[in-house]
């Protein structure tokens, strides 16, 4: 029988060597899908779940990341009985799972009560007018400050001093832009980082919400209500470089909830407020505690 002779055996033994490879990393992946099948179904739905994927950094799939953290799940202690308290800072995240939540924060616009009380409010917070705080201390006037986060940039400490003269410091957005026809995922960013930013500078969560330029939909009702504010303001009075504007009316009435501005005439504007109050027969009175101690959710309010 005549012998076979290879004339190229270098050829021959690489692609020897080409095969042996194909049929190991063949047989890897049979090895890999078979231990795979057998795997804890437990395992597979943690896994599988959004906490797990977003806590690896490696995972693409964690898109929403750049909008919102992913939504962080308190367990209480094996050793305890009662859970653990919610976190503010938790809030923008639980207001991002409640993109679909049914409950609206209720417009105010007037309070509607046979009280003879007056409320001011006072927005913005790109001006720190100085003597502000001693008229509020020398009168004892209560108000509130709806502040919007950028406009007050630096200026947080002149604002917790008037906070510790009884100013009560509510919300007004982190920008003063038009939240109606935003998204929901945007007007919760805006209206729960506010709050969350509030909480640290001044101890307390808003209760209160006043959209800037008094702008909203039913979207901007519903992110208020999911960042714990039940309560949308507007306004019935606004004053302007000393100057009343009324709706309607010649004169202030029980519940009308003023407005007005930190600008450079703001103790203008405060004198003003309190010579029509008194005027009307009015007490001035917190707006927050009013609604809180008088009302739940859903007051008579028009």
């Amino acid at each position: 029988m005549p012998q076979v002779r290879f004339h190229r055996p270098r050829q021959f033994l690489l692609l020897t060597l080409l095969v042996i490879v194909l049929l190991s990393v063949s047989l890897r992946a049979l090895l890999s899908d078979f231990g795979g099948s057998r795997s804890d179904p437990a395992q597979a739905s943690t896994l599988g779940s959004p906490q797990a994927r977003a806590g690896d950094p490696k995972d693409n799939r964690t898109s929403t990341r750049g909008l919102f953290p992913p939504l962080r799940v308190d367990r209480p202690d094996a050793n305890t009985s009662s859970p653990p308290r919610p976190r503010i800072g938790n809030l923008s995240e639980h207001a991002l799972s409640l993109r679909q939540a049914r409950g609206r924060a209720e417009i105010v616009t007037r309070v509607r009560t046979d009280d003879p009380l007056v409320f001011l409010t006072i927005d913005d917070g790109s001006w720190t007018p100085p003597g502000v705080r001693r008229w509020f201390a020398n009168t004892g006037v209560p108000a509130t400050a709806f502040l919007t986060d950028v406009e007050v940039g630096g200026s947080y400490g002149y604002f917790r001093r008037l906070s510790d003269e009884g100013v009560v410091v509510e919300n007004h957005a982190v920008h003063h832009q038009f939240l109606r026809g935003a998204s929901y995922a945007h007007q919760a960013r805006e209206l729960c980082g506010a709050s969350e930013r509030f909480q640290r500078e001044f101890g307390q969560v808003p209760k209160l919400f006043r959209p800037p330029f008094g702008a909203y939909d039913d979207t901007t009702r519903v992110a208020a209500q999911a960042c714990g504010m039940p309560w949308l303001i507007l306004w019935s009075a606004t004053i302007t470089d000393g100057k009343i504007s009324y709706q309607g009316f010649h004169r202030l009435r029980k519940g009308d909830i003023v407005l007005m501005h930190f600008t450079s005439n703001a103790l203008r504007d405060l004198e003003a407020f309190r010579s029509a109050a008194k005027a009307s027969h009015l007490q001035p009175a917190d707006l927050s505690a009013y609604l809180s101690q008088t009302f739940s959710p859903n007051p008579h309010i028009h």
